[in-house]
């Protein structure tokens, strides 16, 4: 995190005669010159964060091959944002002699090798195929599956596909041809990935270890070691390495060489973090989400955390975009966001003062603060409130101020600070 930057506002209540009355206003100093003024606070930093209101509740994304990204949903669409920020929709057929196929699920998508996306079809229990432009989707059922989730593009060029539920492996030839591997219980593959040692490299649910499927269709198991919570999110390092999320308690970012030496790392997570997805940056770093707190999390290859925290969303899924940024998914609020990898996080802690006369203390002080309220009471002619702003990303941050004194008079202001100057 970087250096702090402190900020004080002042607040004095002081009373004067009106038509007869007392009245009560609320004077305001700026200890320190950092507020931007309000022509100012119209420009939006380029480094800013971007949120964008989807009709579907979005599930996993990824860059497609036209260069937009593409993001599968819990109902019949594909959700298209291009370099702009354009939403468009491009709905899935629903097969009228088999109207529970071509659902999606909001399932795993990637960019195949033909120039195809292809997604993990939950509902129809197998492969989708939809190439951006044409107007028709192919689907490729797997015998035995139930509700795949995760696809990848293998070694061999073929596309593979997990079903937790099912405890099937999957691969997708060139040819259409489909292969079925049955694991049993209790292995439970999720999250796949090409290794950089021509095997396909998978999470397991069901225990703390990660499976090499080799493209012959042999398995090998690389476990983490006792009393350990299991891989969430999976990618492959730019260092070659395998680096995955580990949910929790505690939560932790592991690396993992193909030998099967790890390493994890947990200093710079929140307390009560739940890690989720992580992707490789355009920076060269390992980008992952956290939706305990809201925030995206940037680890270096040398274990080096950094939190970059969300005034509202909670981000789960996350995938490397074309413009040098960092896309992810918020299923329940609806919205797909932007994050730039030099994002400007804030440095700042904002004092809040509140002075009063003698004869009329402060009772209570309320701040709206961040979709939040924080209340404090007592009996105080001096109030000091510190609101820490540090590691936040976004464009403003508006603060509500309501006081109350012993002789009933209320104040209210607002203020509105830049995240990030």
């Amino acid at each position: 995190m970087e250096s702090e930057r402190v900020d004080r506002l002042v607040v004095r209540v002081y009373h004067r005669p009106v038509s007869g009355r007392v009245g009560v206003l609320a004077a305001v100093a700026l200890g320190l010159a950092c507020v931007l003024p309000a022509a100012a606070m119209a420009v939006v930093p380029a480094r800013s964060l971007s949120v964008f209101p989807v009709r579907e509740s979005p599930g996993w994304i990824a860059l497609g091959p036209d260069g937009a990204m593409w993001v599968t949903t819990e109902s019949r669409r594909l959700v298209r944002i291009d370099a702009t920020g354009h939403v468009s929709y491009k709905a899935v057929p629903e097969v009228p002699e088999s109207p529970a196929r071509f659902g999606l699920g909001a399932a795993g998508i990637v960019t195949g090798p033909d120039g195809a996306l292809w997604f993990a079809e939950s509902e129809a229990s197998g492969f989708g195929r939809y190439v951006p432009g044409q107007t028709t989707f192919q689907e490729y059922p797997v015998p035995g599956s139930g509700s795949p989730l995760f696809v990848a593009v293998g070694p061999d060029r073929a596309i593979w596909l997990t079903d937790p539920g099912a405890h099937i492996i999957a691969r997708l030839g060139p040819d259409n041809s489909i292969k079925s591997l049955n694991l049993g219980e209790p292995v439970e593959p999720s999250e796949i990935v090409a290794g950089p040692d021509n095997a396909l490299w998978v999470g397991d649910y069901s225990a703390p270890r990660l499976l090499r499927v080799q493209t012959s269709g042999s398995v090998q198991m690389f476990p983490f070691g006792p009393n350990r919570t299991k891989a969430v999110g999976l990618a492959v390092g730019p260092d070659g390495a395998l680096w995955f999320s580990m949910y929790g308690p505690p939560a932790r970012i592991a690396r993992m060489t193909l030998d099967g030496r790890i390493r994890e790392f947990k200093r710079g997570l929140p307390a009560r973090a739940e890690v989720e997805d992580i992707a490789v940056g355009p920076d060269g770093n390992l980008w992952f989400t956290e939706i305990t707190s809201g925030a995206i999390g940037r680890i270096t290859l040398d274990g080096r955390i950094t939190m970059f925290r969300m005034f509202r969303w909670s981000p789960e899924n996350i995938a490397a975009g074309p413009d040098n940024a960092m896309w992810f998914t918020n299923l329940d609020q609806r919205v797909v966001g932007r994050v730039p990898v030099n994002v400007c996080a804030s440095r700042r802690v904002i004092h809040l003062h509140f002075r009063a006369p003698k004869h009329d203390p402060i009772l209570r002080v309320r701040l709206d603060f961040l979709d939040d309220e924080l209340t404090r009471r007592g009996r105080w002619n001096s109030a000091p409130v510190a609101l820490d702003l540090r590691g936040y990303i976004g464009r403003t941050v508006r603060v509500g101020v309501h006081l109350r004194t012993a002789a009933g008079h209320h104040i209210h202001t607002r203020r509105t600070f830049h995240t990030c100057r």
